[in-house]
């Protein structure tokens, strides 16, 4: 996700210039994502619905839930961080191996 003239341009594998900028100094250096999950959905947005596939990760201490659509590009993402670490919560919980997470944010792409 980058910002270009006050707007947030999220890329992913599909988009033809994504491996170019991809890492760090535009090098390719990925990072080891350990996947938790994935799962069909259907998602209802303005009154249209559609099959979707959530795919769920940790990432730095971070769990990522990532909605694609058929074309594997991702509609809306929400990061969620551990409960405890928190000082103000949303409320928005949800409990994996024990653990309570809270939601930090979602994002909607334009995709949607």
């Amino acid at each position: 996700m980058t910002y270009s003239n006050g707007k947030k341009i999220i890329k992913t594998f599909k988009d033809n210039d994504f491996i170019k900028d991809w890492g760090y100094n535009n090098g390719f250096n990925y990072q080891k994502v350990k996947f938790d999950n994935a799962e069909d959905y259907i998602l209802e947005y303005e009154g249209i619905k559609q099959n979707v596939i959530k795919i769920s990760y940790f990432d730095n201490g971070y769990y990522i839930e990532v909605f694609l659509n058929k074309n594997n590009q991702s509609l809306v993402w929400k990061r969620y961080s551990l409960k405890e670490n928190k000082k103000v919560y949303t409320n928005e919980i949800i409990t994996i191996d024990g653990k309570v997470y809270d939601l930090d944010y979602y994002c909607i792409t334009s995709r949607l």
